[in-house]
């Protein structure tokens, strides 16, 4: 494993400067979730379907069940896991949902499709951010592999996990297509 890279003190990054704000002592690294090495934690988190993202050729059923050894491995007992990830309906029953948001100063355009066979999401999204008369127009494309949720369980069963599903997070309800789980060590 390659040892994940820790950001520089003047990163440019939105969300590395809201989380230093947020936790000014915590110690953020930049890389692969692949190819991090966690350290013991009383808590592993993995909130806004990161583990369902495919950029990494890596990604997948077999490096999802040696992730969830590795974190058994590093939690302190009485630790939890909390994550959650994308399945099949996560861009509605029909499997395509398209979506606009007109705001002031931004609108938003996005569309999400899933493959035939349900297994993979592809979510394009259009963002034109006003800046001062002009508009500055970016464009993301996320690709998530979608996990049955009876996978998911057992894969953390099968790693030692007593598995509680979630449906949300305090008054954040999932919406259909995603879910969450909270993991702890089963006792031995």
């Amino acid at each position: 494993m390659r040892p994940a890279l820790p950001l520089p003190a003047n990163s440019t990054h939105w969300w590395w400067q809201v989380a230093r704000r947020r936790a000014p002592a915590a110690h953020f690294t930049c890389g692969s979730l692949w190819d991090f090495q966690l350290p013991p934690a009383v808590a592993v988190t993995a909130i806004g379907e990161v583990l369902s993202y495919v950029s990494d050729p890596r990604a997948g059923e077999p490096a999802l069940a040696a992730l969830f050894r590795d974190v058994h491995a590093a939690l302190e007992p009485g630790g939890v896991f909390l994550f959650d990830v994308a399945a099949p309906g996560r861009a509605g029953p029909e499997g395509l949902r398209e979506g606009f948001d007109d705001h002031r100063s931004y609108s938003v355009y996005s569309r999400a499709c899933e493959t035939a066979d349900r297994t993979v999401l592809e979510r394009r999204i259009v963002l034109f951010r006003r800046d001062g008369e002009h508009y500055r127009r970016s464009d993301e494309v996320h690709r998530l592999r979608l996990f049955e949720p009876d996978e998911i369980v057992r894969l953390l069963r099968e790693s030692g996990f007593d598995v509680t599903r979630l449906r949300g997070y305090g008054d954040l309800e999932l919406p259909d297509g995603w879910f969450g789980v909270a993991a702890t060590p089963a006792p031995a």
